[in-house]
């Protein structure tokens, strides 16, 4: 009986490791292009400082913050990890 589930669930298990896959590449690439945007948007809310627009400083400091690899990527890189325990858990079946 296991056989059989494993032959019926293989497609699932193939498409969520290409989309696992997909997600990695995806998410390393645009870490690099977000970092740059985070050193953008820091920069900007250093120079916000200078001109005592502190609004804009709290702005550009949390703008900075989410695009860095602390914010977004590392949200997405936790669901990608939580899609990859349900491909494991399906395989293992």
């Amino acid at each position: 009986m296991r056989i059989v589930f494993k032959i019926l669930l293989f497609p699932v298990v193939f498409v969520l490791s290409m989309l696992v896959w997909f997600c990695r590449a995806l998410c390393w690439f645009s870490s690099g292009v977000l970092s740059l945007a985070s050193f953008v948007f820091f920069a900007l809310g250093i120079v916000a400082l200078f001109e005592k627009d502190y609004f804009n400083v709290g702005v550009g400091i949390i703008t900075a913050w989410l695009l860095s690899p602390f914010g977004l990527p590392l949200a997405a890189e936790w669901i990608i990890d939580r899609v990859e325990n349900v491909k494991d858990a399906i395989a293992a079946i």
